[in-house]
Formats: C-alpha cells, structure tokens, sequence
C-alpha cells in the first residue's frame, strides 16, 4: 500500500468512526428528549383517558348516517356506559375514498399527534378502484427496524419537509401561471355560472371563452367538461376533460370524470384510474401494463401498518366490512381477516355477525336504505363488537402502555 493511500485509508477510516459516533450520540440524545417528551404528553393528557384510534374509510367516518352516530363516536359511548369511572378519548380519523396506501402514508403523524393506546383498523375496499400508491412485492419496502431507529425518523421527517417545500415552490409557480388566466374576465364569470349551475349554455360559451385567452386556465376546462359530464353529453366530456389531464396532470378529480365519462367502457375507465394513479400518487409501471395485485399490494400496506403500529407500542385490532353486497368489500374482509391471524393480532368478525342480521330479513334494520353502508343502529352494532375485542384482551384497563 503506498503512503498516499494509507493516508486516504486512515483519514476515511477516522471520518467513518466520527460519523458513527456523532450518530450514536444523537440517537442516545433523542431517545432520551423523546423519553422525558412523552412522560411529559402522558402526564397532561386528557386525565389519564384510555385512548383509540379509529383508521380507515367511509365505514369509519360514518357514511349513511348522522356524523354523531358514526362506530367511533359510538365506540367512546359504549365504553364509558361498559366501564363507569374511566376515562376513555376515541378518535376517528376515517376519510370516505382512502385506501391502505394514503391510510399508511397518514398514519405516522395520526400515531405520534394522538399517541393511542389502540388502533382500530378498516381499511381495503377502496383499493379496488382508487389506486394511489398502488405497489407490489418487487418494489422496495422500508424495513421496519428502521421505524425504532430516531435518527431514521428524523431523517425521514427532515426529507418529508424538504419534499413539501419543493412541493410548495412548483405549487406557487403553478399558482403564478393560473393567476394570468385569473385576469381574464371570462374566468370570473365562468366560475360564478357554474356556482349557480342554470344557464348551461352560458356557462359553455363564457367558459370556452375563457379557455380560447388563457388555455392554462384549469378551472375553465373543468368547468366545460363536468358541465358536458353533468349534461349527459359524455363525449364531449372526454375531449374536454382529456384537456384538463394534459394541462394539470396531478389534478385526481379529472380523472375521476374521465372514468365516469366512459360509463359502460370499464377497462378503458379502469386504464384512466390507474393512470391518474400513477400521475397523482406514485405507484408502478404494472398498473398501467394491467399486470397488478389489488390482495397482494393490500396484503403489503397491511403488513406494514402492523409493523408501524408495533414499533411505537400501539395495540392494534382489524376488523372487516359489514356489508357483503360489494364483491370487493367480502374480498376485502378475507384479507383483513387472513391478515390478523397469520400476526395473531385481535379480530372483530363484523362481516359475520351482520350476515346473521341479513339472513335473518333484517338488513334495512342496519344498513342504510340503497347504501352498502350502516345506518345509525348498524354503527352501534360494529362499536358493541369492536368493545367487546377490547374488553376480551384486555385492552381497556387503565394504565395500559403509551
């Protein structure tokens, strides 16, 4: 070895070593900040109140029914009606449209704002059309060591910051273009037409109008294609909409209109979803090439938000959908239901006990009229069964681990 390398070889080797040590110090720094932080939320929290979070979609949030009678808001109700003397905080952090891949993405800030005892998961139904951060066992996976390691996740939110930044900067820039259209007097008066929704040749005229001075002018070309979509003229739609994804493609309602203006064409409106998903979310280049794994790509989120969960010491219950009347839905509780068993975590079987109710002639009893989803008296029914889950494990004693 010559002098020169041997140099470059200890200068490298003493480089290496501090790094390691200046990570190593700042990892003992957070985690004993991070120790003394949490002792810190846990002793002002809401008097030692036993909390859960409630993760998923519509059947979450509480679509069917009053936004008081959703299962998490009920949940909390029957928890203190089971338990007089403690204090229970049940969070619903459901969003109608969600599925896994958005649900994991929002998941860290719910888990590290909220700090649950529990998580309560339902999740999987909307993967079946809204492909958003669609992926498959050949991508790359975050290992979930590195979820324990501090300096990871500060690493992780410090590049979050940067990416939402850069995020803002293209953002304005977009803004800056659009605000050229905004000039234009044809835009306001399209926008105000459209509000009202009456005079609908007027709103064609004033709005093409407006795209013939500014064609950057997005809310023009929206305005023209959902007005063709909501008149039954689905081709026209198309051609206007199309205009809408080339000039904006991050924009995911476009697609949404593309896929519905293609009515009975499913695999071409199907081909439009998977585009936007692309286009808007991420994903791979399988969803375009129809070479994709709805199960398999639930099955990974899933694994992943068990993992997510465990690493910050959060117990974690699935259940699965009430209602069978969607294919994707009973797909979708197989899974849910498969995936609980193989980490044996705790399961409320709802699709079981909701079948009983249909078997029975009593769906419009718990279901809402038309609607897949539960009405107030099913919500009831689905919180009594996931306090059951939690009584049975013994989830709901006080004092259980932040």
């Amino acid at each position: 070895m010559t002098k020169g390398l041997k140099s470059f070889v200890v200068k490298l080797a003493a480089f290496l070593a501090g790094a390691l040590l200046l990570t190593l110090c700042l990892e003992v720094s957070l985690r004993l900040f991070g120790s003394r932080y949490a002792a810190r939320l846990s002793a002002r929290g809401q008097d030692g109140a036993y909390t859960v979070l409630c993760v998923g979609d519509s059947f979450t949030y509480g679509a069917g029914a009053p936004a008081e009678s959703s299962y998490p808001r009920q949940l909390e109700n029957v928890l203190k009606e089971r338990f007089p003397g403690q204090a229970f905080s049940v969070v619903n952090f459901g969003e109608s449209g969600q599925n896994t891949a958005q649900l994991l993405d929002r998941l860290p800030q719910a888990l590290d704002k909220v700090r649950p005892d529990a998580v309560i998961l339902l999740s999987g139904l909307n993967n079946f059309w809204n492909y958003w951060g669609y992926r498959d066992d050949k991508g790359p996976r975050r290992p979930e060591a590195l979820d324990r390691v501090r300096v990871a996740r500060l690493a992780k939110l410090l590049w979050r910051e940067v990416s939402r930044r850069a995020a803002d900067r293209a953002a304005r820039r977009k803004e800056e273009r659009r605000l050229r259209c905004r000039g234009v007097p044809e835009h306001g008066l399209c926008i105000e037409k459209m509000k009202e929704f009456k005079d609908i040749d007027g709103i064609l005229e004033v709005c093409k109008t407006a795209v013939r001075k500014c064609p950057q002018d997005m809310d023009a070309l929206k305005s023209v294609g959902f007005t063709y979509l909501n008149t039954f003229r689905p081709v026209e739609a198309l051609e206007w909409l199309k205009k809408a994804a080339d000039e904006d493609p991050g924009d995911p309602l476009v697609y949404i209109g593309i896929s519905n203006a293609l009515g009975k064409d499913r695999a071409e409106a199907e081909r439009w979803m998977r585009l936007g998903a692309l286009r808007t979310g991420g994903g791979t280049a399988a969803l375009l090439s129809g070479n994709y794994d709805v199960p398999a790509w639930i099955k990974l989120d899933l694994d992943e938000i068990s993992g997510l969960a465990s690493a910050h010491g959060t117990a974690l219950i699935f259940q699965n959908y009430p209602s069978a009347e969607l294919k994707e839905a009973v797909t979708a509780s197989d899974l849910l239901r498969r995936a609980a068993a193989a980490r044996s975590l705790p399961f409320a079987d709802q699709a079981f006990v909701f079948s009983k109710f249909v078997a029975a002639g009593r769906r419009d009893d718990y279901f809402a009229y038309k609607d897949p989803h539960c009405s107030a008296r099913g919500y009831r029914i689905m919180a009594e069964q996931v306090a059951d889950v939690l009584a049975k494990k013994g989830l709901v004693r006080r004092g259980a681990a932040k």
